[in-house]
């Protein structure tokens, strides 16, 4: 038994709606695309130069989070590749003296140092929703097609975990790539 040409237009309608339906919660759902991130190159004092790559990434909370890093050249010279993270103001208080955990997909896990005293000359000063770690040392070692996790020390000995997709990856590569390339 054929359907009726009626009932043919009635399950086109239907589901259509139900792919606008899941398209929409997809998208709600975070099936989006990844945190979007900009390379940025500015000269910001005579023969120094600024690298930086700044974007919002969100943790486990679907809190979004700021994740910069920047590095200075000057001369023959590179600073290290710091990675900035900013948390809203009066929401998070993270710690300023404890290491950053990176864990890749493939379970690959860094310690990096914390520092955030760097930000300020005066350590008072220093946001509470900010804190700086070095990961100069392991940009070389991260695949950039593997996401990663970042878990970032809080004042109240807990943890946010931050998701990196693999695109900031390749970005703070990026930056490293740029900057030797700069001071060789």
């Amino acid at each position: 038994m054929n359907p009726t040409p009626q009932i043919k237009v009635k399950l086109r309608q239907i589901s259509r709606w139900l792919a606008i339906a899941l398209l929409l919660c997809c998208i709600s759902f975070g099936f989006s695309a990844p945190a979007h991130a900009d390379l940025y190159t500015h000269i910001d004092a005579p023969g120094r130069m600024l690298y930086r790559s700044k974007a919002s990434v969100r943790d486990l909370n679907r809190q979004t989070w700021q994740a910069i890093a920047f590095t200075h050249t000057y001369g023959d010279h590179r600073d290290p590749i710091l990675l900035r993270i900013v948390g809203f103001p009066d929401l998070t208080s993270l710690d300023h003296e404890q290491p950053l955990i990176l864990e890749t997909s493939l379970g690959k896990r860094f310690t990096l140092p914390n520092v955030s005293t760097k930000i300020k000359r005066d350590p008072s000063e220093i946001p509470d929703n900010v804190a700086q770690y070095d990961i100069t040392s392991v940009i070389p070692d991260l695949n950039p097609a593997v996401p990663c996790l970042l878990s970032v020390p809080t004042q109240a000995e807990s943890l946010f975990i931050l998701k990196i997709p693999p695109r900031l990856i390749q970005e703070w590569q990026s930056i490293l790539e740029q900057a030797d390339s700069a001071i060789s």
